[in-house]
């Protein structure tokens, strides 16, 4: 399929990145809002524009997220599919073709100076440092992916290598499944640990396992904790406003699910309490008790007890076609309005029924839906309110999966 294919080859490329470490209020890897320090402010906008041969990102810094139209002509270009990620006004940029991140300073005027320092990973057998499997845990801590269950420790200040450390309690393979660690949609950084999911698939993609696994590891990168959760591909996480965490799965299980009668896959999603190294009593929950048995997919908190859901309708889709498994992603995904304490859920009307292609941005407690073409060509960029209000914020040319992100 043409939507797995791409993302595969995202995540070769930027490790050898779909899609954000989680987005909470400063977005996956920002740490703590930036001090502006009276200076206006500062957005970074992501995006990549490929074909079947070729790839460049683009990082354009705006001043606001009043409706526009981004304009690539005035953006600062990267080879590849380079990734991004931030912390105060520092950006950080994971090179798409070689081994290295760079740090770029905001200057007072908005622009985007020269790579002011280089740390390589070279020594550790990468061939790209993709910043989609990287967590920035604080100033002087991060920890980058090697081999999904062993990380790279670096300094994001002094930007050198530090140490690293692995995690063999994570099992490389589950009954013939490979596992795969979570990308930065997945991780997040709280006072207690860094969480980070782990799932097992087969080589296409397409069949997955019903386990998960969810490690907290330590600012050092010891595993404190390793959950054992009953829910398959878990991939994306988010934060309410209490610190408890939730958790949910990749779109790819629904195909599966869908096409293979024998299919026994139970989607789900679960969450962590604030401060606890557990899952929380009564759940996993699984959401398509809420979508009259239309497939859940991803789940991102919103405000005040609310969430939003993708949910595919699968009433106005044939699993039985010839070609349900070439496109499936491309059509049929609505989103949801979730009510965690009353436990109901409707869709949301003005969201037209699209592509699976759906990312989020969480920023300054404001919640960003990224919508990308099912052809990748353009993403539009909208705020959504706790009532499922939308309101159209950016146009991007391209893949703008990565989140929005605030320098100052």
């Amino acid at each position: 399929m043409e939507i797995r294919i791409v993302l595969t080859a995202l995540a070769i490329a930027s490790l050898t990145a779909c899609g954000s470490e989680t987005p909470r209020d400063d977005t996956p890897d920002a740490g703590s809002p930036p001090d502006g320090g009276g200076a206006a402010p500062a957005y970074a906008v992501t995006t990549t524009v490929f074909d079947e041969t070729t790839a460049a990102t683009y990082v354009t810094v705006l001043g606001s997220l009043d409706a526009q139209q981004v304009d690539l002509s005035t953006a600062r270009e990267f080879a590849g599919w380079s990734s991004v990620a931030a912390h105060d006004a520092v950006l950080f940029v994971g090179h798409g073709e070689r081994p290295e991140v760079e740090r770029y300073a905001l200057g007072a005027d908005g622009t985007l100076g020269d790579a002011e320092q280089t740390v390589s990973f070279a020594a550790h057998g990468l061939s790209s440092a993709s910043l989609s499997f990287n967590t920035i845990v604080d100033a002087t801590m991060a920890h980058m992916a090697l081999e999904q269950t062993s990380r790279v420790l670096w300094d994001p200040t002094a930007m050198e290598i530090v140490g690293s450390v692995d995690t063999p309690e994570v099992a490389p393979e589950r009954d013939g499944m490979a596992v795969t660690a979570a990308n930065f949609q997945g991780r997040v950084v709280r006072e207690d640990g860094v969480f980070q999911p782990y799932f097992w698939h087969d080589a296409d993609w397409y069949a997955f396992h019903q386990q998960s696994q969810i490690a907290i590891y330590a600012r050092d990168g010891s595993l404190d904790a390793l959950l054992d959760v009953p829910c398959p591909a878990l991939q994306i996480a988010t934060e309410d406003e209490q610190g408890n965490l939730y958790f949910s799965g990749m779109v790819d299980t629904i195909a599966y699910d869908l096409v293979e009668e024998a299919s026994t896959l139970e989607r789900c999603v679960a969450r962590i309490d604030a401060g606890e190294h557990a899952i929380a009593e009564g759940w996993p929950r699984r959401f398509e008790e809420l979508t009259e048995g239309r497939p859940a997919g991803v789940f991102h908190y919103l405000a005040d007890g609310i969430g939003i859901l993708t949910v595919y309708h699968v009433e106005n889709a044939d699993p039985s076609s010839p070609t349900f498994l070439d496109d499936w992603y491309a059509a049929n995904w609505g989103l949801w309005l979730v009510d965690l304490e009353a436990w109901s859920a409707e869709p949301i009307e003005a969201w037209p029924l699209g592509s699976s292609n759906i990312f989020f941005s969480r920023l300054e407690g404001r919640l960003f839906v990224h919508s990308v073409e099912a052809d990748f060509s353009s993403t539009t960029i909208r705020e959504i309110s706790v009532d499922g209000t939308l309101t159209e914020r950016l146009t991007v040319p391209g893949y703008a999966a990565y989140p929005l992100l605030r320098l100052r």
